[in-house]
């Protein structure tokens, strides 16, 4: 006995949900407002400045296994150091470093967090953040400075790099 196959005409597709940043932070994480600042970059800020796709994480917190933390520190992965970083001059500074943590936790910083942030102010702008909003405000106040080193002429870049 033959079977008969009847042509099926697919729906056209009417719109794409794309997800959101505030969507995505409602699950209250730090990875969540993590994620949404990224989400928010692709999808709205290198728009309007190209270099924040210069933003990157750096993976050094969360539970792990044991013999995957023991990898990572071997690797060189520190404890304490922020989790985003923006390596855009601006303003004087060399960089954007931000610790990004759970919603009302702004203070909650570890005394190893507490001691890179203090070294790192030395030569970069740092930041505290408890959501993706603040920490996209951060960005985006970093990222109007002026580039100090745009208006350097030629001759005083060569004078200070020596």
């Amino acid at each position: 006995m033959k079977r008969r196959l009847r042509a099926v005409t697919p729906k056209p597709v009417t719109s794409v949900k794309i997800m959101t940043p505030e969507a995505y932070s409602e699950a209250g994480t730090e990875h969540a407002h993590q994620v949404a600042v990224f989400m928010w970059v692709q999808q709205t800020g290198i728009k309007q400045y190209p270099e924040l796709a210069r933003l990157f994480a750096i993976p050094n917190g969360g539970l792990r296994h044991a013999a995957i933390a023991n990898r990572l520190k071997m690797e060189g992965v520190k404890a304490g150091v922020p989790d985003l970083f923006l390596p855009v001059p601006r303003g004087g500074y060399s960089g954007l470093f931000i610790e990004m943590k759970r919603p009302g936790q702004l203070k909650a910083t570890s005394d190893k967090q507490d001691e890179w942030l203090g070294y790192l102010q030395q030569h970069y702008q740092t930041a505290i953040c408890d959501n993706w909003r603040h920490a996209v405000t951060e960005l985006l106040a970093y990222m109007v400075q002026p580039d100090v080193n745009a208006f350097l002429t030629v001759s005083e870049t060569d004078f200070i790099r020596g």
